[in-house]
Formats: C-alpha cells, sequence, structure tokens
C-alpha cells in the first residue's frame, strides 16, 4: 500500500491580490486633484460663500464643532520660530484688583 501524500497549497500573501499598477497620469495632461480643488471652491461660492459659511456655523452647536474639527486639520501640525532674541517680560499690578495696589503702596 501506498500512502498518499496531501499538498499544501502556497498561501497567498495580500500583495498577490492587488492589482498590477497602471502607467500612471501620462505626460502632460491635468492633475485632477487641482480640478476638484477648483470644483470645490466654486461650490463654496454658489452656497454662501464666507456669509453662507458663518450662516452655517451659527445654525447650531454642532456645526459649530464641526467647523472646529475640519480648521483643526487644515491647521500646521508644527511650526518652525526662530527667536532672535529672549524675549522681556514686563511686570505691572495693572491687572491686580484694587485692594491688592493699595496694599502694596503702603510696603515699605
Amino acid at each position: 500500500m501506498s500512502k498518499q501524500v496531501k499538498k499544501s497549497r502556497k498561501k497567498a500573501s495580500p500583495a498577490d491580490r492587488l492589482p498590477i499598477p497602471g502607467p500612471g497620469r501620462p505626460k502632460g495632461s491635468v492633475n485632477k486633484f487641482t480640478n476638484l480643488k477648483e470644483v470645490f471652491l466654486q461650490a463654496f461660492e454658489e452656497t454662501g460663500g464666507v456669509e453662507g459659511l458663518v450662516e452655517w456655523i451659527k445654525k447650531s452647536p454642532r456645526n459649530r464643532g464641526q467647523f472646529y474639527t475640519i480648521i483643526a486639520k487644515m491647521l500646521p501640525s508644527s511650526v518652525d520660530v526662530e527667536i532672535q532674541k529672549p524675549p522681556t517680560i514686563i511686570l505691572s499690578d495693572k491687572f491686580l484688583p484694587q485692594e491688592s495696589k493699595k496694599e502694596r503702596a503702603l510696603e515699605p
């Protein structure tokens, strides 16, 4: 009697299931992302522009939260700042309550 040997199948990796990439954007063709940006700006203007956006934000607290989320994503994540000289700190009692100012005047 001969034993039958079970052949194992090769496991397919996720890369085997991906389609073969195409040649890409032909030289000289228009970048579609730029067109998308223009379309969004046109839609923004046609839906009321800045005034329409402000109106939408004021409509509900949820809209205001969504607006802040969008703005936060648009801000740069880091900013490089070069300081030429250290900042000058000016101490002032301008913002102290009136009682504190009187007490300070009495101190020698």
